[in-house]
């Protein structure tokens, strides 16, 4: 389309410049000069124009990134977690705490097990506590429907280091797991191709000093990686 605009006003210009008319036997050379100039002024200008339009036309729409409220909370800064925090919540108090998001409030157990919680239409938790001390030691929230990453990369910073993993099955599907060192959280992803900020975060997890050291353990036979921006990681 701009290339058929751009010959036609050009098509033009070649034109005016050979015709001679009465009006032209009348006007000066200097004029006839000023003529062809603001011509081409205005051939410019709607070459601008055009082409401005066509870029707005073809430019890919801001990209909407979806993350619940209470994951950008700084008033509970990780690894604290609407309003739980490791070691220091006892997991008899979990009810209470988490009463304003709870679909059924059955969010307990014995120190040294396991519960799932139930967070409604934002997913649900896996919280365990110590077994001595009955405090919460870690717990990982599972978001339902899943989050993007870009607003907790946001809030949380970025990574201290991360782990790649590729399928054997599909070398563009990877599993990418982001530690927080002084947070002591893990954010996990299932990705195909490369990362980005609307990709899918599948869990994120926060801990105790103890629990993060351990889980760090577990996947250490992984390469660690610096964290790079979005993009692709082996």
């Amino acid at each position: 389309m701009v290339k058929k605009l751009i010959s036609i006003i050009w098509l033009v210009l070649i034109l005016m410049s050979c015709t001679t008319t009465p009006v032209a036997d009348t006007l000066s050379p200097e004029e006839i000069e000023l003529i062809k100039e603001s011509a081409r002024a205005t051939a410019d200008f709607i070459i601008s124009l055009t082409l401005e339009a066509e870029a707005l036309a073809t430019s890919t729409p801001p990209v909407t990134v979806v993350a619940p409220d209470f994951l950008l909370d700084k008033t509970c800064v990780a690894p604290c977690f609407l309003g739980i925090t490791p070691d220091k919540t006892p997991m008899k108090d979990v009810n209470n705490v988490l009463r304003e998001y709870l679909e059924h409030p059955s969010c307990t157990a014995p120190p040294g097990e396991t519960t799932k919680c139930s967070l409604g239409k934002y997913g649900y938790m896996f919280i365990s506590s110590d077994l001595d001390t009955g405090l919460v030691d870690g717990f990982e929230y599972i978001p339902d429907p899943p989050t993007h990453l870009a607003p907790i990369i946001m809030n949380y910073g970025e990574p201290d280091f991360l782990y790649a993993r590729r399928t054997e099955e599909d070398i563009t599907h990877s599993y990418i797991t982001l530690f927080y060192n002084e947070l002591h959280t893990i954010i996990e992803l299932e990705v195909r191709g490369r990362l980005l900020e609307t990709s899918e975060v599948s869990q994120i997890s926060f801990f105790n000093r103890k629990e993060f050291n351990e889980y760090v353990e577990i996947d250490s036979y992984y390469p660690q990686l610096s964290w790079h921006g979005y993009g692709d990681y082996p």
